[in-house]
């Protein structure tokens, strides 16, 4: 029984403590300042852009949809990157902001069992009208949690600029 506690509550600590990681790498990189964040972001009824890419793995895609869903309450839809340049799009002042990875890398690394990766991804919000992109600065392992943190983000921007 002993043995059991010391494996099973040093790995519940490193859970709980991932989700707090995010949490505090989301308030210190997505904010306006970080230059995460565009400062107008929400105003005048903008809908949010999520870019699920054609080229994007199955947990991208599976991802997006659901972290938009739990921590984004203003209005969005999920398209192809193809997408955007086509009529359904073309008001940038209704469609202003897509959120996009902006790139992926896969870190190799050795394991006790062989050779492994790791899946990094940047995320960034590109204002149409400005033609300016606001990146986020770091790109944690757990990139769908953080995922989840921008669009939290996001939204708690929008409801301060009134959308």
């Amino acid at each position: 029984m002993k043995k059991f506690a010391y494996t099973i509550i040093p790995l519940f600590l490193l859970c709980m403590s991932c989700g707090l990681g995010i949490n505090s790498a989301a308030n210190k990189y997505l904010t306006v300042e970080q230059g995460a964040i565009p400062p107008e972001f929400g105003k005048d009824g903008t809908v949010l852009l999520l870019i699920e890419d054609a080229d994007s793995n199955l947990w991208y895609k599976k991802y997006v949809n659901k972290r938009a869903k739990e921590s984004y309450t203003g209005p969005y839809k999920i398209i192809l990157y193809d997408e955007l340049e086509t009529m359904a799009y073309s008001d940038k002042e209704k469609y202003r902001y897509v959120f996009l990875s902006d790139n992926t890398a896969d870190i190799q690394h050795l394991t006790k069992t062989g050779q492994s990766s790791s899946e990094w991804k940047y995320f960034l919000v590109y204002d149409r009208v400005t033609e300016k992109q606001y990146k986020s600065k770091t790109a944690p392992i757990s990139w769908n949690k953080f995922m989840g943190a921008y669009f939290k983000k996001l939204d708690e921007k929008r409801m301060a600029n009134g959308g």
